[in-house]
């Protein structure tokens, strides 16, 4: 996204309980949103709702009490070929913004369907203009499937430099097919001169609120260099290129791998220090400066010691990683004891847990 961060991440892709009036996707609050924001330390609000726009005022008015940057956008649906995809706006500036609240109006007047109000290639040209917005191909629901490539070469044609691939990891399977593509759109892409890249990230929360994450890139490595670099080098300290299309995305799982066994291995060395009597943060203090030390040991025991389980990356989410890992290692015939077992422990955490605590909850399991 080429919006002013002020090298901070900003998340482009929020729902609000707003978008419950189209899909039931989210019981957020605007208000919710604004605190976790100012939380994080962003310096933006961008409001994708689902197939709306008629909630933008109320969202503004927060963002300019709190002195938060507001970024007017939507999820909409794209009727192409007799079928229905997400697909994302962002308006750049004021311009765009009205025009994307024209092209809504139009959808919800003239096209609204089953539920859902529907644009079309036709309806963009008519009242989009591509210098003042950007498009992407939104979610698992979105343009990234084999009908559609079609279509996403021609949203490129006309948005231009504006047009950009949502790659990212869901909690969903289908993420599993769309990752399979990335190589096959990237290579299609290059036909009308375009690139697709996979750049997943790690880092946490605190990566994300320092601009340190570390970022993990395939793709074509001339476009990396010359065109995503610039942008992404703004977001992270550690940015790595594993080489074509879908690359990035293994070399995540890989990390999901190495964090899944040292979360573990906090916890049970929390675990064993508490029965034998051990003073608790004496023993932090000394294990995460010594060769005990890790990111996770870093990063999260302190957040164990003071029973805190806020995420920072959700637990159900670690899960879906771990699953697609083994996944993958089944297909190459190849066994990750430790993976397996931290799989099975996070699985046996109560399922409330599993949905709103972070991967330091892991220290439930032993009862710390």
């Amino acid at each position: 996204m080429r919006l002013n961060m002020n090298k901070k991440y900003i998340n482009y892709h929020c729902h609000s309980y707003y978008s419950n009036s189209i899909i039931a996707d989210s019981p957020v609050s605007p208000k919710e949103y604004i605190n976790r924001i100012k939380e994080l330390g962003h310096s933006a609000y961008v409001s994708t709702e689902h197939g709306i726009s008629f909630n933008w005022a109320e969202k503004y008015l927060l963002c300019k009490e709190n002195n938060i940057k507001f970024v007017f956008g939507v999820e909409g649906y794209i009727l192409y070929n007799e079928k229905v995809y997400h697909i994302m706006f962002v308006a750049k500036n004021k311009n765009g913004m009205v025009q994307l609240n024209r092209l809504i109006s139009d959808a919800v007047i003239n096209n609204f369907k089953y539920s859902r109000p529907r644009v079309t290639l036709e309806t963009i040209k008519q009242f989009i203009d591509p210098s003042d917005v950007i498009c992407t191909n939104a979610c698992v629901g979105g343009l990234l499937k084999e009908p559609s490539l079609v279509l996403v070469k021609e949203l490129y044609k006309f948005f231009g430099d504006n047009f950009y691939l949502e790659v990212a990891y869901h909690k969903s399977q289908r993420q599993i097919e769309l990752n399979k593509l990335a190589k096959k759109i990237s290579e299609e892409f290059a036909k009308v001169g375009a690139a697709a890249l996979d750049l997943p990230v790690t880092g946490g929360d605190i990566g994300a609120k320092n601009g340190t994450l570390s970022i993990m890139v395939g793709g074509d490595k001339k476009v990396y260099e010359e065109k995503v670099l610039p942008l992404v080098k703004h977001l992270g300290k550690n940015i790595t290129y594993f080489g074509e299309a879908g690359k990035g995305q293994y070399a995540k799982l890989a990390n999901q791998i190495a964090i899944a066994t040292t979360m573990i291995s906090v916890a049970e060395s929390f675990k064993f220090a508490k029965e034998v009597g051990l003073d608790l943060e004496d023993f932090f203090k000394t294990v995460s400066t010594g060769s005990g030390g890790s990111f996770s040991m870093t990063s999260y025991g302190p957040r164990i010691l003071k029973n805190d389980f806020k995420p920072g990356f959700f637990v159900h989410h670690f899960i879906k990683d771990m699953r697609l890992a083994l996944e993958e290692c089944e297909k190459m015939n190849i066994t990750l004891p430790g993976l397996e077992a931290a799989y099975k422990l996070y699985n046996e955490l109560e399922e409330e847990v599993r949905n709103t605590n972070g991967t330091q909850a892991i220290s439930k399991w032993y009862n710390l």
